[in-house]
């Protein structure tokens, strides 16, 4: 039982290792998907215990230890991130195809609110020239795209192309979405991740406010300049288990409230802690001309905000 027990062992010891380097942000979280698909290895180990068990060889429950082992280096270290999605290659590959989808405006649009909810995959969302435009690839096909005018308010909301199909035998490819707002509208906008990898640059835009929720995620998100006329910007971040991060301009005043039960925040010099233990940074003057107000709620997250 000795053998068995010491890989055992080594089974939790790698657990631990894999997400030491999910908090510090060495390896992104999204590698949890890939570890996931080989679950076919857990019904094979299983079966080999059993056997095992039944005919008195400790060595062959050490090669069910093994098996798992082997599974975790596979999923975590081997196994490609980002722009794949788990399956194994003899299974065939899914490419996808293109899209792109655009929604236009025939009439003036002062400002809007925009949904964007991401299955799995890599989302970008940037500035552009149409209301909403969407453009990728996938293999799931194309993305909803919904748009209205209201008086000189728009409403868009986009989702991502169906994540529950990522789970198909086979399929390695995954999703591929950008999303474009147009620049001439002030955006309340409204970010909810599934496992995803999103980089949101913000900074072309003029964003009123900003709200992100995230399962599995990889995010960074980067803010521009404080809207003319603008006191206070809210950003409110909620994770699951995420890596985040924050960029915002350095000469923009900022407050940054952190919930207690966040793994790691890690806050630019540039804007200083309060004093009295709390979890609170903010600038000098704050927020004077208008700043930012960012929140960081609940889940198990590794954040930082950074200045540019």
């Amino acid at each position: 039982m000795t053998g068995k027990r010491i890989f055992e062992g080594l089974t939790l010891v790698l657990v631990g290792i894999i997400l030491l380097l999910n908090t510090t942000g060495s390896l992104p979280w999204s590698v949890w998907l890939h570890v996931l698909s080989l679950w076919p290895l857990l019904l094979v180990a299983a079966g080999i215990d059993i056997v095992a068990k039944g005919i008195d060889a400790e060595w062959l429950r050490v090669v069910s230890s093994l098996l798992i082992i082997g599974g975790l280096l596979l999923g975590a270290f081997v196994l490609p991130v980002g722009d794949a999605t788990p399956g194994f290659r003899w299974f065939g590959t899914t490419r996808g195809t293109d899209f792109d989808v655009v929604k236009t405006i025939g009439q003036r649009v002062d400002s809007g609110s925009a949904v964007i909810q991401g299955g799995v995959g890599s989302y970008t969302i940037g500035a552009g020239d149409e209301l909403v435009r969407v453009t990728g690839r996938s293999p799931y096909g194309e993305p909803a795209v919904d748009a209205s005018v209201n008086g000189r308010r728009a409403t868009v909301d986009v989702t991502g192309p169906d994540a529950a199909r990522v789970w198909i035998p086979g399929v390695r490819s995954s999703s591929r979405v950008d999303v474009r707002l147009s620049r001439a509208v002030a955006w309340d906008i409204e970010i909810d991740t599934g496992v995803v990898d999103l980089d949101a640059d913000l900074s072309g835009l003029t964003v009123t406010s900003v709200e992100a929720r995230s399962g599995v995620s990889q995010v960074t998100l980067a803010l521009g300049e404080i809207p003319r006329g603008a006191e206070e910007v809210p950003v409110r971040v909620r994770g699951g288990v995420a890596n985040f991060t924050i960029r915002v301009p350095r000469d923009v005043p900022v407050r940054v409230d952190a919930e207690a039960g966040l793994t790691n925040v890690s806050v630019d010099s540039a804007i200083p802690r309060l004093s009295g233990g709390g979890r609170t940074w903010m600038t000098p003057g704050y927020p004077g001309g208008g700043g930012y107000r960012i929140r960081f709620e609940a889940g198990v997250s590794n954040v930082e905000v950074v200045t540019y």
